[in-house]
Order: C-alpha cells, then structure tokens, then sequence
C-alpha cells in the first residue's frame, strides 16, 4: 500500500537499495502539487480521499460487513420507543445527485430498530415535506441534521417550531469509513435491527455492505450520524403521550378515545385519564 501522502516515515527494501519515505512525503512530487492535494483533501468526495488517494478504509480496521449482520423484526413486536430522526441531505435534484435520506430509530437496550426510512434524489421542497411528514408520523424526541448541503435550510425551518429538538450536526473532516469502522463492532454482533417487510431494506442492507466502494452512501451517512449520537449516551424521554385507546365508563360504558379528541359513544358519566378530565 504506498498512500499519496506517507502517513509514517517507512523504509522500503528494494533489493539492491532501499528507499525511504519520510511522513507526509508525496508519492509523485513530479505530479502532485501539496496545493491540489490540499484541496481534494477538503471536498467531499465518493470514494473519499482518505479511501481513493490514502488506500486506507480506517486506520487499519477492516470493514467487511456482511448481509447476516442484520436481524429482521415485526413492526408489531416493537414497544413504544423514544424516536431520533437522522437526516442527511444532498445538494439538489437529479439523477446524478446523491439522495436525500430520512431515518427513523429506536433504541432498546443495546438493540437499534431503523423503523421507517424515506430516500429520494429530490429538491428541498419535496425534502420539507418528507421531514414534516416524518415529524408528524414518529413524533421524535431529537432530530440531527447534517449542516451542509440543503440540511442547513431543513435546519432553519425545522427550528421555527418548538418541537422536537434539531441537532445541527456539524461534519468533523474525519472520513466517512472512519467514522463508520467505531461502529462496527455493533453492527456486526446484529444490534442493527430492520423491518421485516421494508421496501427499502434490500438497498440498504447492499449500500453497507458494500461501502466504501457502493456508488452512493448516503444511507450510511445517516446511520453513522445516528450511532454516533447514540454513542454519547443520550437521555430520551417518550414525546408526550396523546389520548388513545379505549375507556370504560362508570356505568360499563366505553369512550373511544382517538388521538387528542375524545368521543363517547353514549353520553353520560365522566372520565379522568392522564389528569385530565373530559
């Protein structure tokens, strides 16, 4: 492996001579400029620089991820979960553009349940909408968006309301395989958990599998940013609960509760539930 810049001073047996790279040495000095190195080094890029031009996936970690390293669950089986939304947002539209992904998690214990997932390669109108829709669906505790690309608009728009809390999540410059390879170790004992019947699961399952060399990773993008949040040991709270479900009455009669407004099918009698009387 000879990275375009050295990342160690290294002596290399030749045979009949030896030859030594001191770090930070350009591999092709006749034709790299450190300027033009620089700058490739501050895009974002796919693969990345530490990837294309290093030759390294992340400080020496392999990233083999494997299709068995992902667990199936029944929608159904999941109790109610403090939900995070993760974000991450392209540039713009287009069918060479990279996509808009939205993700839904729940945590249980050391088990991470990607609920819903939206991904479309679309402009930010139709990513504000999405957003929104999610918001109002999973009501979730905390929300991180990447401010970059339209994430930083989302970001201004999603504040305007006081709930739930948005994260603006700022990129370190630290590769994307690197930042994937701290979580490892999760995903490959099966705490990654998916639904069973997911239109999307198939794609996302081949995108991990095949980073860093899959032609988009956007999908990993969001989940790095969710395992790195969830990495800190966040305290989540439920959102509030709303009124649902069924009551019984004094008299034997039933009040059919459905969201925030109640309806009784028989008048008469009074219901206290959660402190509040209807």
């Amino acid at each position: 492996m000879l990275p375009l810049l050295a990342t160690r001073t290294k002596i290399y047996d030749l045979g009949l001579t030896e030859w030594k790279r001191r770090k930070g040495d350009i591999l092709r000095p006749d034709a790299w400029a450190r300027k033009s190195i620089d700058s490739k080094r501050a895009k974002q890029i796919n693969p990345s620089f530490q990837l294309y031009y290093q030759q390294d996936v992340g400080n020496g970690v392999q990233l083999t991820i494997k299709r068995e390293h992902f667990l199936a669950f029944s929608p159904s089986s999941v109790p109610m979960l403090p939900i995070v939304l993760s974000v991450d947002c392209s540039q713009g539209a287009g069918s060479t553009r990279s996509f808009n992904v939205i993700q839904a998690w729940g945590r249980l214990g050391q088990d991470h349940f990607l609920l819903a997932q939206w991904r479309e390669q679309c402009g930010y109108a139709d990513l504000r909408s999405a957003y929104f829709k999610f918001v109002a669906r999973y009501r979730p505790c905390h929300v991180l968006i990447e401010d970059a690309a339209n994430g930083s608009a989302l970001i201004a728009d999603a504040r305007r309301r006081a709930r739930p809390v948005v994260q603006a999540v700022v990129p370190d410059g630290r590769p994307k395989a690197a930042r994937l390879v701290e979580h490892i170790p999760t995903i490959r004992k099966r705490h990654i958990l998916l639904p069973q019947d997911a239109a999307w699961r198939r794609t996302y399952i081949e995108e991990l599998v095949e980073f860093p060399l899959s032609r988009f990773d956007d999908q990993v993008d969001a989940t790095t940013q969710y395992l790195d949040f969830a990495a800190t040991g966040p305290q989540l709270r439920l959102p509030e609960s709303r009124a649902v479900g069924a009551l019984t009455l004094t008299g034997g009669r039933v009040a059919m509760v459905n969201h925030s407004r109640i309806q009784i099918t028989q008048a008469g009698g009074a219901v206290l539930a959660r402190g509040r009387r209807w």
